[in-house]
């Protein structure tokens, strides 16, 4: 019981870090690969993970599982974003 309870505090703490780091890093970047042209599903994927790509060469102390599941979430998330996009503006190409 108490690992569901665990589980539930995990997603809804990182709701309080997730939109902030949607707001102030995602939306630029992905403002960036439009202005370069550049905004197709490799490249908002690799701009996805730049900061875990980033974060594990300057030393990351921490156990590396949450690191992992970071990185995933990242990941399934600008999957999630790309596809969404395509759903919602296929009728405007």
């Amino acid at each position: 019981m108490a690992e569901k309870k665990t589980d539930a505090l995990m997603v809804g703490g990182s709701l309080f870090y997730v939109y902030p780091a949607l707001l102030v890093y995602g939306v630029p970047i992905s403002i960036l690969l439009k202005k370069f042209n550049v905004f197709n599903l490799p490249m908002v994927l690799l701009a996805s993970v730049t900061p875990f790509i980033i974060i594990i060469p300057m030393g990351w102390n921490e156990p590396i599982i949450p690191l992992f599941v970071i990185f995933f979430g990242s990941i399934v998330v600008a999957i999630g974003c790309w596809y969404t996009r395509l759903l919602l503006f296929k009728n405007n190409q």
